[in-house]
């Protein structure tokens, strides 16, 4: 496995007109995996997501999150993935063991979303509504449909790679991914050689395994360009459940319901669908959480 820490890394080229971030996630993704129990391909798809989210919501001056979410008509159904500005990932796939009965799906995520659509909204705290685009699925590899989203919800042109490098035994041996823009004011020419510096990088996950960073990543991608400063930050599997949340949720099952947890004696089981953390609440916490609906207190 890769030694590289989890990281997200931004800067610009010499002149200021391409912006370029990039990512190592290798351990994210893999707390990812061993959350959900995600078979190899659920693994894959699950990864590019979470990474996906991270880049666009990296770098951004007030606190931003940004969600992802890929509603797809074959066997894998959905992906949703939320990034935040802070680093912190957190995301789930409808069939965590897609594929598992269906060997001939391999990792082909194109024929295991087989079309449907991308919805991304944008929030920041300053916002007073989030930001909604949608886009049809053009690959279902995430990545690309990624960028479809920015060329046509966002206007930016951009060049984005995402991967996941998986070992003999399905183990997440690598991830990490890219993301490319032309600024305001960008030249041409500049723009061609950030393309072509894009189009021969090898798949970004493949480079980390063979001990690449991510400060080196951008520095393959601005060859020739020149770079400003690096800035970075730690990226991590980090889900804001908490046992308030799981109580409040448990407030909503109706009256008869909760009478019925009481007498038997039993608790609510309440499994966080973002990261899997399982909860179990009394009928005594379920009717205090329903009298104070207050704010959340992890």
């Amino acid at each position: 496995m890769s030694a590289s820490r989890d990281v997200c890394v931004r800067t610009v080229s010499e002149n200021g007109s391409l912006g370029v971030r990039a990512i190592v996630a290798t351990s994210l993704v893999a707390e990812a995996a061993r959350r959900h129990q995600t078979s190899p391909l659920a693994t894959v798809a699950l990864g590019r997501a979470l990474m996906g989210a991270l880049l666009l919501a990296a770098g951004t001056k007030d606190r931003e999150q940004v969600q992802l979410s890929f509603e797809g008509v074959g066997a894998l159904r959905g992906i949703t993935a939320i990034g935040t500005s802070d680093g912190d990932a957190r995301g789930f796939v409808s069939h965590p063991d897609v594929g598992a009965d269906d060997p001939s799906l391999g990792l082909d995520l194109g024929k295991a979303v087989a079309g449907g659509t991308l919805s991304v909204v944008r929030s920041r705290e300053s916002w007073k509504e989030p930001y909604t685009g949608i886009v049809v699925l053009e690959s279902g590899e995430i990545a690309e449909d990624i960028a479809r989203y920015l060329a046509d919800s966002e206007q930016v042109p951009s060049a984005i790679a995402l991967g996941v490098y998986l070992g003999p035994d399905a183990s997440v041996q690598a991830a990490a991914g890219f993301l490319a823009q032309a600024l305001p004011g960008a030249e041409d020419d500049e723009i061609s050689v950030l393309e072509e510096n894009a189009g021969g990088l090898p798949n970004p996950s493949a480079l980390v395994r063979d001990g690449s960073s991510a400060e080196e990543l951008c520095g393959i991608l601005l060859e020739g360009l020149g770079q400003r400063a690096i800035r970075s930050s730690a990226v991590q599997f980090r889900c804001d459940c908490s046992v308030d949340r799981a109580r409040r949720s448990a407030s909503l099952l109706g009256a008869e319901e909760i009478r019925e947890i009481r007498e038997k004696n039993e608790r609510v089981e309440i499994r966080c669908a973002f990261c899997a953390d399982v909860y179990h609440v009394s009928a005594d916490e379920i009717e205090d959480a329903s009298q104070r609906p207050g704010e959340d207190r992890r």
